[in-house]
């Protein structure tokens, strides 16, 4: 993981695909459309046994956490904790 946004690493054809990223305006990260992935710093990570789906969360003033899959780095589903929690430290895939 890389500040808010996460890397797939192909290892045989040493490729990368992103979870997150892109641009942004000129104004504090806060202030980023969250619907589709982390706007600030990643704090926590899970991967399933399979290794086929991650879940991170993030920090922030209303933390969201994401599963996404692994693969394609492409969104699953967004979960968004209540404002005022400050920070998503762990998570688990179950």
């Amino acid at each position: 993981m890389t500040a808010a946004l996460g890397v797939v690493l192909d290892h045989n054809a040493n490729t990368q695909l992103f979870f997150g990223g892109g641009e942004v305006e000129n104004q504090s990260k806060q202030k980023r459309n969250d619907d589709d992935a982390h706007t600030n710093d990643i704090m926590a990570m899970d991967i399933c046994s399979h290794r086929k789906m991650c879940l991170t969360g993030q920090v922030g003033p209303a933390p969201a956490l994401f599963l996404w899959d692994a693969m394609t780095g492409q969104k699953i589903k967004k979960f968004q904790v209540s404002k005022g929690a400050r920070a998503i430290n762990a998570c688990a895939i179950s």
